[in-house]
């Protein structure tokens, strides 16, 4: 049961960076041109990923979405 417990609080935490995220480069990266960091040696820049699985069948998402949640359940 503890397992269990701290499987979902890590998969919610984790849900939770990555939404956040990708807020913060929606307000602060997109729309702008790339931002150069630490010399040059970092660029932030945002690109929009118009499908599921790295742009493959980009119609087919919440056919991945389904398969997904049916693997988990």
């Amino acid at each position: 049961m503890r397992r269990t417990y701290l499987l979902w609080v890590t998969a919610a935490a984790g849900l939770a960076v990555d939404q956040s995220t990708k807020a913060i480069a929606a307000v602060v990266v997109e729309g702008r041109e790339p931002t150069h960091a630490l010399g040059g040696t970092v660029t932030f820049s945002a690109l929009r990923n118009s499908g599921a699985a790295g742009s493959f069948a980009p119609h087919a998402t919440l056919v991945f979405t389904i398969l997904a949640c049916a693997v988990l359940a």
